[in-house]
């Protein structure tokens, strides 16, 4: 039986951002079960790490694809993003904690090491088969890689290569740099132009325990889990952005899309807008967050 939490009133209490939150209820365990998976929501095949062939969709398949998404699980919220603006035929290619960079691979990820390495490099073969595509989104939670959480844990998925198969932040951060160069630099001499999509902002706490917390406990009147400070989100995101943003001046086909302001203000970043839950954990949208998203994505990509 799903959780149901009345919320409604809860909204007037504070003044600024938060006045704008007017429910009545939410389901709140509904939406921390949506775990979507794109191939099957699309129609195609279910993913087999032992045939990469089968990580690929094409989405609406009566159009040829014009463009591709790559990347982790993330990607997938991509994917559902612009294909309920669109009816044009596209590719995904998604599998949670791989981040789609040539020449890495993740330590104790996932996957076994040197899956995430031959996927990157199944999707430069893809781009050769199909020239007709021109443009390629990448979609990463990045700061996994580069900065773990915000209490700046890295236990898992540390970037790792074959001469380089010590484990630490600092090595992980330098083989993101080089990978990101390294993989710009694949798509530009096939003539493609890259767009990256920035992270979109991490919560602390998933929506369950916020609002559980919030509404059930000594939290019941400040709304402080609802939101996290845009300065951490800032700051757990800076070393990812910086690499993306030097490559962007270096790289006329090269393009950042930035979806900060639909989800944070000056001051915080939300998990709730006007009618909706965005949020289904921590990083990951729900389906009302992607549509949410959905018009501001596909446009960012059509205008360039």
């Amino acid at each position: 039986i799903a959780l149901f939490i009345i919320i409604g009133v809860f909204g007037n209490i504070n003044n600024g951002y938060e006045n704008r939150f007017d429910y009545s209820v939410i389901d709140i365990v509904g939406i921390e079960k949506e775990k979507p998976d794109v191939n099957e929501l699309f129609g195609c095949p279910e993913k087999n790490v032992n045939n990469l062939d089968s990580i690929f969709c094409h989405v609406n398949h009566l159009n040829e694809p014009k463009f591709a998404i790559f990347g982790d699980s993330h990607a997938d919220i991509a994917a559902m993003a612009i294909n309920s603006s669109n009816n044009f035929g596209f590719v995904v290619s998604s599998l949670g904690g791989c981040p789609p960079l040539q020449g890495i691979d993740i330590v104790r990820g996932n996957w076994d090491l040197g899956v995430c390495q031959q996927l990157s490099l199944k999707h430069i073969e893809y781009i050769k088969e199909n020239p007709q595509i021109k443009k390629v989104l990448l979609v990463g939670r990045w700061s996994l890689y580069t900065s773990g959480d915000y209490d700046q844990s890295m236990q898992k998925h540390l970037l790792v290569n074959k001469s380089r198969m010590n484990t630490s932040q600092k090595i992980s951060r330098q083989l993101f740099q080089e990978s990101v160069t390294n993989t710009i630099r694949a798509y530009e001499d096939l003539g493609v132009a890259v767009y990256i999509l920035l992270q979109i902002p991490q919560q602390k706490f998933t929506p369950i325990d916020a609002i559980h917390k919030t509404y059930f406990s000594d939290y019941a009147y400040n709304n402080i889990l609802l939101k996290t400070p845009k300065k951490l989100h800032n700051e757990l995101q800076n070393f990812n952005r910086t690499v993306f943003e030097k490559l962007i001046i270096k790289n006329e086909n090269v393009f950042l899309i930035n979806l900060d302001d639909m989800f944070c203000d000056q001051n915080n970043c939300y998990m709730l807008d006007e009618k909706s839950l965005l949020y289904r954990d921590k990083d990951h949208l729900s389906f009302l967050g992607v549509k949410h998203i959905s018009g501001e994505l596909t446009n960012a990509i059509k205008d360039k």
